[in-house]
């Protein structure tokens, strides 16, 4: 499945894994990786959010208000949840929208706005920024690097 992610893509994944886990829940959701994605400064979705105001703490609290932070750890595997697989069809479909042969954190990004699940747009807009400025902040940056990927 990850075959066609960035090195920052495949790090943001396994950070949005360490935070569904700090956060001791039982699946990785679009909350878990929107801050994922937003942990890499050196990343278009870092660098996109970082542009927008968004600072990961704020984002990170959030996460918290909305889905909460539980008393027991999990134990084993954290697994995705259905909409967390929402959102890597959502970045997969947006990188073959756009012509691209690699999934990167600004794919990821345009998959956690895109139209459902829509727990990343309301997290987003929570922090007062619009899913469709996410979008053109991602479009903005990505027309300007060409058709490379604009990340690792």
């Amino acid at each position: 499945m990850f075959e066609r992610f960035t090195v920052s893509a495949r790090r943001a994944v396994v950070l949005s894994q360490g935070e569904a886990h700090a956060l001791n829940h039982d699946h990785v959701g679009p909350g878990h990786l929107l801050l994922g994605a937003a942990a890499g400064e050196d990343t278009t979705a870092g660098a996109v959010l970082a542009s927008l105001g968004i600072e990961l703490e704020a984002l990170r609290e959030q996460v918290i208000a909305k889905y909460g932070r539980d008393d027991e750890e999990p134990s084993g595997h954290i697994p995705f949840s259905a909409d967390g697989k929402k959102v890597f069809e959502h970045a997969f479909r947006e990188s073959l929208d756009l012509g691209h042969n690699y999934i990167g954190t600004g794919h990821i990004l345009l998959g956690l706005v895109r139209d459902t699940p829509e727990d990343g747009a309301e997290l987003l807009a929570a922090l007062g920024v619009q899913h469709e400025a996410v979008r053109q902040a991602v479009m903005d940056r990505q027309n300007a690097a060409g058709d490379e990927p604009t990340e690792p």
